[in-house]
């Protein structure tokens, strides 16, 4: 079968030291609702550095079952990202973070529908799960993702991630055979 290079393509996340502890340190603080913010660095070409997190307000009507992160959080990050466009020393927003409080990291159907194309996403699911971590994102119509080595990430100053195609969606939705079925081809 056919695949385009955008199927065959992986993106490479460098994550900085500690970033993932804190945040699911806040995960679980803000236990039993979801938490939520911003993941801050540079992204060129296949690969996004993650130097900065910015938590944010989770401003869902339902917080214990869905997140919607302060539009004000949003607008202040790109008013930045627009003011300082190449400099390498300000952090850009390269993607979001959000936790599944009573379920496991896996993104479901409302996060791969509301999630922003070649944008990075982080979900952690705290406690029960281990502080279980995922990173995805989706490139047309197919989903990237990793489990996160978070023992790793304690350890180096620079932690390395890659992002491979894992499966294909279907009108933003998982096909039948779940998670962990392989990515399916046109």
């Amino acid at each position: 079968m056919n695949r385009s290079s955008n199927q065959e393509s992986s993106l490479t996340v460098h994550i900085g030291k500690g970033i993932l502890e804190k945040i699911v340190e806040r995960a679980n603080h803000d236990l039993p609702y979801e938490t939520c913010g911003l993941l801050l660095g540079w992204r060129r070409a296949e690969e996004a550095f993650v130097t900065a997190y910015a938590p944010a307000r989770n401003v869902s009507p339902n917080p214990q079952d869905a997140y919607e992160i302060d539009p004000g959080a949003i607008l202040k990050q790109l008013a930045a990202d627009e003011k300082y466009p190449n400099d390498d020393q300000t952090p850009h927003l390269v993607g979001v973070y959000h936790s599944h409080p009573r379920g496991t990291a896996q993104p479901s159907d409302r996060d791969l529908a509301e999630c922003w194309p070649d944008m990075l996403n982080l979900i952690v699911a705290p406690k029960e799960n281990q502080n279980q971590c995922i990173f995805f994102w989706h490139n047309h119509g197919v989903l990237h993702a990793t489990d996160v080595d978070r023992e790793a990430s304690t350890t180096a100053e620079l932690t390395r991630f890659s992002l491979r195609p894992t499966i294909r969606l279907h009108r933003g939705h998982i096909q039948p055979g779940g998670w962990n079925a392989k990515m399916k081809t046109e």
